[in-house]
């Protein structure tokens, strides 16, 4: 069968990004999606990772980690 490219109706230009902050990690989505909020701040790293994964298999959207905990972790 040839290659031919998919038809998509996802957008593919969001990011889901992690940040540090005051002691807390911050997820959101880059540009931020219209209808309900998707961003959250969590205590720890771990959950920080398991909120944006969850939106990565849902919505298919990158992560991008700009913590110093995620260096290694085999993004």
């Amino acid at each position: 069968m040839a290659n031919r490219p998919m038809a998509t109706l996802m957008r593919t230009d969001r990011r889901i990004v992690i940040a540090q902050e005051g002691g807390l990690f911050h997820v959101r989505v880059e540009p931020a999606p219209d209808g309900p909020d998707m961003t959250g701040t969590f205590h720890t790293y771990r959950n920080a990772r398991g909120h944006a994964g969850g939106l990565r298999l849902v919505h298919r959207w990158p992560v991008e980690d700009r913590t110093c905990s995620g260096e290694g972790l085999g993004k």
